[in-house]
């Protein structure tokens, strides 16, 4: 017994010296031979810079600090670890399992970077195939006679974090990853949840699998994840445990508000779900589905991990987006980029209006614009990118332009820069402002683009640029839609502007309206140039316009005025034009008018008051009347007051009353010179003048000259009178009256010429009459008649006189005057003329 005694004694100390004695060992001075076993086995350099620890009691645990992982040749550390601590299953050992009981990782930290040509930190350099094929073999080999003895049983992650790099941008990271994970054994099943911050989000995760079947190299997967707003995702599929990397499943995502996302607009929730596959490489969806508050969507998704590059097409029903619409979504990303693009076509904006006010009035959209297309692409990086957005209708375009900042991640948007196009801008017009007035050359593209800021439903636009009926165009405006009618005002600079009404394009065309010295010319029948067209004045009630304008040049028809300003008023039913200046003809224009609608919209009242000084003479006829009715120069002031009203152009005009003043000073008319062609007409004028050398020898480089031109007019339902029209000069005077009938568009007037210096001339009239731009008589040509019925009466005259004055004894027979001789004894006087022979002799005299 005693025997016994003792060797019971020695075997429980050396139980207990075998328990307690790794205690007393120190592993450090074996981290070498560790690591080298480590490196052996795994291929990774592992650095153990802390303290390593085995223990016996009460469970045999290992412990290691300070644990760093890299692959050989790199510059750092992909993994680091705090510190390690495993346990182990005594009694497993017993049976021949390795069951470790607890593992704990304390602060690790994983650090991957990848580089665009497929290299990274974390993966081991490639073996050739013959050690590859043998590596394989041997863990395939490890694994079917130890997997099913190896277990986890309890996995704490503790202050964990994971940094993924690709080189540009920022790293995509994960934070104070906290998680709890099992293994059952090698071949699984597997459990890990835990919860992390990523994306800005705290996120529970909970992943777990099967087992893997010896002869079956599948493994199932089910995997959830979830943020603070319940926005989920969820994966249940199979993934391939040998060879590549590959797997499939369904992918379901669920945003139960997309405002927590940072996304505004129309929709809430929003719910994706559909098949998905994969290698180590990429992933693809080829039936994506997507449901958006009970609409459903449908598409495909493409992401490459190494860059990582995202793709995704959506495909949306035709009552998309409050059933006005149907659009497709595509989207990439490529790394740290991202390109964006919506298009949808068509749109229908009475159902989008409808949509967004039961109440509103379709018809406040015009017909042309009731479809259109909407394009939107967003470009750039995680950090920073660049919105653009254009919407087409009617053969025009709307685009925004403005820069994103975090655009994944809060979405805040820069300044908004706004265009507008069109490739006809009187078409744009007519649908907008349908009763505005018409300028024939603005059927033309313009393009105009403007930096603008939102706030309180006022849209202020800076620095607006671009072009408009051929003319540049800056300035400023401000759109307050708060009220009932929208409210407008702001500045606006043109460059050189050009404005042709239909009347003007006609004046221009037919510019054959020939001047006033052509004797050749004929006058057609009078054509009034005045639209007999409803004028609609509605649109002064749909908007309020207070805007300041000023220009370069502002050509209307055939006024040019240099350097404009004015400051144009709408809203109420009025339109004000107010302080118009402008220099105009070598002199200065001021001008104040103001239009108000009439009834019902239809028709206009107008009063105006304009002031033209120092202009020259004949290019103010001429913008006054179309044509150069008058040739000449010399400095004339024009005074007008008028009113007036009319459901149309020719209304208004019909309706036109006032009065004014034409006043001028050294006025010089060209084309004729009066002194002389008075003379042309004089008694000493020899019978064998023909009137075409008569005329010739008149006008060849003439002129006449006048001191001053003083004159009055009064205007009645669109009759100009001509009270008063004086032209007074040291070599004629003429006086003019008469009436201009503008509803008809004639002119007849009658001009009486004097000639101071020409005593034995008397005062003859010449009269104007038949379409104002081409009047059927000229100076020359009343002139000329004038001349043709005074040299009749003399050649009438002198005929009888001779003929028969001494046989009838009537001396002085029409008032003759002419000292007859008395009669010879030749018989001279009795030659037996008769008095048709007297006829022929006058009709000859005439002619010659």
């Amino acid at each position: 017994m005693k025997t016994i005694s003792v060797i019971l004694s020695l075997i429980a100390i050396v139980v207990v010296m075998a328990l307690v004695a790794p205690m007393f060992i120190d592993w450090n001075a074996y981290k070498s031979q560790i690591q080298e076993q480590i490196k052996s086995a795994s291929g990774y350099d592992v650095t153990l810079n802390g303290d390593l620890g085995l223990g016996i009691l009460p469970v045999p645990s290992f412990t290691a600090q300070d644990v760093k992982i890299q692959v050989p040749g790199t510059r750092g550390p992909f993994a680091t670890v705090k510190r390690v601590h495993a346990a182990l299953d005594v009694f497993a050992l017993l049976s021949r399992q390795v069951s470790i009981t607890a593992v704990l990782l304390d602060a690790p930290q994983l650090t991957l970077e990848a580089t665009a040509d497929g290299r990274n930190n974390w993966s081991l350099p490639a073996q050739n195939s013959a050690q590859q094929s043998a590596a394989t073999q041997a863990t395939t080999t490890s694994a079917n006679t130890a997997g099913g003895g190896v277990s986890v049983d309890h996995i704490s992650i503790r202050d964990g974090s994971v940094s993924y790099s690709s080189g540009k941008g920022q790293p995509f990271t994960i934070a104070s990853l906290d998680a709890q994970a099992a293994m059952r054994s090698l071949e699984g099943p597997y459990e890990l949840k835990g919860d992390a911050r990523a994306l800005g989000h705290d996120i529970d995760f909970d992943i777990s699998s099967g087992a893997r079947s010896p002869d079956v190299n599948a493994l199932p997967i089910k995997a959830m994840l979830r943020n603070e707003k319940g926005v989920s995702f969820t994966y249940s599929g199979v993934v391939n445990t040998k060879g590549p990397l590959d797997f499939q499943g369904e992918i379901e995502g669920s945003v139960p508000d997309l405002k927590d996302m940072g996304v505004a607009g129309p929709y809430k929730a929003v719910n994706i779900r559909g098949l998905v596959q994969g290698t180590e490489k990429a992933l693809s969806s080829k039936d994506l589905r997507v449901d958006l508050d009970g609409q459903g969507l449908s598409g495909t998704l493409d992401i490459v991990y190494n860059p990582l590059a995202v793709k995704a097409v959506i495909n949306t029903p035709q009552n998309f987006i409050l059933g006005a619409m149907r659009a497709q979504i595509q989207g990439t990303t490529q790394q740290d980029a991202i390109d964006f693009s919506v298009h949808a076509a068509p749109i229908d904006f009475i159902a989008l209006m409808k949509a967004a006010n039961p109440e509103a009035d379709a018809a406040m959209i015009p017909a042309e614009f009731k479809q259109g297309t909407l394009d939107v692409s967003l470009k750039g990086t995680a950090a920073k990118a660049d919105l653009s957005a254009g919407l087409s209708a009617a053969g025009g375009t709307v685009t925004i332009r403005a820069p994103v900042e975090t655009p994944l991640a809060g979405f805040k948007l820069g300044v908004l820069n706004v265009g507008a196009s069109h490739k006809n801008l009187l078409h744009v017009l007519e649908i907008f402002a349908p009763g505005a007035p018409r300028y024939t050359n603005w059927a033309q593209p313009f393009d105009v683009r403007a930096d603008i800021a939102v706030a309180d439903k006022t849209y202020s636009f800076k620095n607006i640029k671009g072009t408009m009926a051929g003319s540049s165009l800056s300035g400023n405006l401000n759109i307050n839609s708060s009220a009932k009618i929208p409210a407008l005002n702001g500045a606006l600079k043109f460059g050189n502007l050009t404005m042709v009404t239909e009347a003007g394009r006609k004046a221009q065309a037919g510019n054959a309206a020939q001047s006033l010295g052509d004797a050749a010319s004929k006058a057609p029948a009078a054509k009034s140039p005045w639209s007999a067209a409803a004028i609609d004045s509605r649109w002064m009630n749909a908007v309020d316009v207070d805007l300041n304008i000023s220009a370069d040049k502002l050509t209307y028809d055939q006024w040019e005025l240099l350097q404009p300003s004015l400051r144009f008023a709408a809203g109420g039913g009025k339109m004000q034009i107010e302080n118009l200046k402008a220099g105009v003809f070598g002199g200065s224009l001021a001008l104040d008018a103001t239009a108000s609608g009439m009834k019902d919209g239809q028709g206009i009242s107008l009063d105006s008051k304009t002031s033209i000084t120092n202009v020259q003479l004949e290019p103010m006829m001429r913008a006054l009347v179309g044509t150069p009715l008058v040739r000449g120069r010399g400095a004339v002031n024009l005074q007008a007051d008028l009113k007036g009203a009319g459901l149309s152009q020719k209304d208004l005009i019909g309706n036109l009353n006032g009065q004014g003043t034409l006043t001028g000073q050294k006025l010089v008319l060209e084309g004729f010179d009066l002194e002389r062609f008075g003379r042309a007409l004089s008694e000493e004028t020899k019978p064998g003048d023909t009137l075409l050398g008569l005329w010739k020898g008149t006008i060849k480089g003439g002129s006449t000259a006048f001191d001053t031109l003083d004159g009055a007019y009064g205007i009645q339902n669109g009759v100009v009178a001509l009270n008063k029209l004086d032209l007074t000069g040291p070599t004629a005077i003429v006086k003019t009256k008469g009436d201009i009938n503008l509803p008809a568009w004639t002119i007849r007037t009658a001009h009486t010429i004097s000639l101071p210096r020409r005593p034995d001339v008397p005062e003859f009239t010449v009269h104007l009459a038949g379409p104002l731009d081409n009047p059927g008589q000229t100076f020359a040509q009343g002139a000329i008649e004038d001349y043709l019925k005074r040299k009749l009466e003399r050649k009438l005259q002198k005929v009888i006189q001779d003929k028969l004055g001494d046989k009838l004894n009537i001396p002085g027979l029409l008032g003759g005057g002419q000292q007859q001789n008395p009669p010879t004894n030749d018989n001279s006087g009795d030659n037996g003329t008769n008095p048709e022979d007297a006829v022929k002799d006058l009709l000859k005299g005439i002619l010659n």
